[in-house]
């Protein structure tokens, strides 16, 4: 069978399930559980399959989730939602994810999954010293609405297998390409991003910002992007070069918050900076900071102020000066990719005397 993924056509063997029926309770689970550990396929031909494609395509644990997931809405779609996460449950197990089944006290079927970095804005539960977040059907509100919630307990030491990672590797999706041009009027690049990407990661969990920093999607048009830089920069000084960047940064990208773009709060990786006409601040820094260290060598930090995501760096060439803070006997500099007209060594008036927090160096 073929069915979509993110608009990406995925081919399995086709397995024929019946699993309509609404479960009520836990019995009503593991009874299913039973049922489907003698559907010999499913652990023989579609979990192997489904993590051929996922490996095919980079995708990292999450997205493989995710994969088995629009497979089980696409298997049994008139299924009820009790019956379509027991099975995506199932299915998670085979392929090694600690996921737990779970109901709140209404009866709603809820799925228990720890990451191996903090997520946001979604409820969680703590046991057998991990975070597990909630995730429900397509639909459900898990920030609103939810009662209590109960799930099993494991007996100790049982291997449950492992907690996700957010992280990305290089995503080797069929290719959509989009032309970009981002320019202040002095550095420009241009190029193609995976169109792909878009939908895959819009609704993607959101996380601490080393996950978005740490992360690399395409690699190729990454070093497209730096190399076109590295030319454009290349006889400049290196504070002239810093300030070249954090101008092109400022003035490239149109600014709205996540709320005025979306709806919702969504950091964006790297690439997904190519993919939109607007972002904010954390987008930003994340984008600002890679360009930093890859294009030019500088160190810099990603930096959290309270509602606010900028970025500084160090450079002993530099002879930067203004707004600073010492760590590990080097001084950085702020350098605000959303503080238009500024300067590195300039802080946001209403930050200057808050100490940031480090996100993540380089």
């Amino acid at each position: 069978m073929e069915f979509d993924f993110y608009g990406i056509p995925v081919e399995v063997p086709k397995v024929d399930l019946n699993i309509t029926a609404r479960l009520l309770e836990p019995a009503d689970f593991g009874k299913r559980w039973r049922e489907l550990n003698k559907v010999t396929a499913l652990s023989s031909d579609i979990a192997p399959a489904l993590q051929a494609r996922a490996q095919e395509m980079g995708l990292n644990d999450y997205l493989t989730f995710e994969l088995a997931r629009q497979w089980v809405n696409a298997v049994a779609p008139s299924a009820h939602e009790s019956s379509r996460l027991s099975l995506t449950h199932y299915m998670a197990a085979l392929m090694g994810f600690d996921v737990r089944l779970a109901q709140d006290t209404r009866g709603v079927t809820l799925l228990l999954i720890p990451f191996e970095q903090q997520v946001y804005a979604r409820p969680y539960l703590v046991f057998d010293d991990k975070n597990f977040y909630v995730f429900a059907d397509d639909g459900v509100d898990v920030l609103n609405g939810l009662a209590g919630i109960k799930t099993c307990k494991m007996p100790e030491g049982a291997d449950c297998g492992r907690v996700m990672d957010l992280r990305l590797a290089p995503l080797t999706l069929p290719d959509d390409p989009r032309e970009f041009t981002i320019t202040d009027g002095r550095l420009k690049i241009t190029g193609q991003v995976n169109n792909n990407l878009q939908k895959m990661l819009l609704r993607y969990p959101q996380s601490v910002m080393a996950t978005y920093a740490s992360s690399d999607l395409q690699p190729a048009l990454r070093n497209d992007i730096v190399e076109q830089l590295k030319a454009q920069t290349a006889k400049m000084s290196t504070k002239d070069a810093v300030n070249a960047l954090l101008s092109f940064v400022q003035n490239g990208f149109e600014y709205a918050t996540d709320d005025e773009n979306h709806g919702f709060e969504k950091p964006y990786f790297f690439e997904e900076m190519l993919l939109y006409d607007k972002c904010d601040c954390e987008d930003r820094a994340v984008f600002y900071t890679y360009l930093l260290w890859n294009v030019l060598g500088v160190h810099s930090h990603l930096l959290h102020y309270p509602g606010h995501e900028s970025a500084s760096v160090t450079s002993a060439e530099a002879n930067f000066r203004g707004d600073h803070y010492d760590w590990k006997k080097a001084t950085y500099y702020i350098s605000d990719p959303t503080f238009i007209g500024a300067f590195t060594g300039m802080c946001m008036p209403q930050y200057t005397h808050t100490p940031p927090e480090i996100d993540y160096v380089y």
